[in-house]
């Protein structure tokens, strides 16, 4: 599923309840379509691996700042603005829900109530061929799949 929102709200229950699995923020062109993406993915069963043997560490009290950040995540944020920038993007973001919420409509609509969120269809894309920086695991935290995609 693919959504946008007008912001998420504070609610703390997207992560702490494992609803999203997913937040991709794009460049977008004038006519709406995407150039870029860069995709943070979050593997819940590596996450809860983790928690289990002690190396639970994501605690983002202010998501403007990069202390705290990764180096993987610093790198693939980087590249990205610049490319925005680069090719005056504007920026749009979609969640993907997990499974467990797909598979409701009850608690698809609670999801979308309790974190301001509205459904929208999937991104339209600009012609042209695609390429991926970075498309990995991040070394310092397992959990968290980067993936960045362009068309130049």
């Amino acid at each position: 599923m693919a959504a946008g929102s007008r912001g998420l709200r504070g609610s703390p229950g997207a992560l702490e309840n494992r609803w999203l699995d997913a937040f991709c923020f794009y460049g977008v062109e004038a006519d709406g379509r995407a150039r870029a993406e860069l995709a943070l993915e979050i593997d819940w069963a590596k996450h809860k691996q983790e928690n289990k043997a002690g190396r639970f560490l994501v605690s983002v009290d202010n998501m403007a700042a990069q202390e705290g950040a990764t180096d993987l995540v610093v790198s693939a944020t980087g590249l990205f603005t610049d490319f925005l920038t680069l090719r005056r993007l504007t920026n749009g973001w979609r969640y993907r829900a997990t499974e467990k919420v797909e598979r409701s409509r009850a608690l698809l609509e609670r999801v979308l109530r309790e974190l301001g969120l509205v459904q929208v269809g999937p991104m339209e894309w600009v012609d042209g061929e695609r390429e991926y920086w970075p498309n990995a695991d991040d070394p310092d935290l397992i959990e968290l799949h980067v993936a960045c995609t362009m068309v130049v």
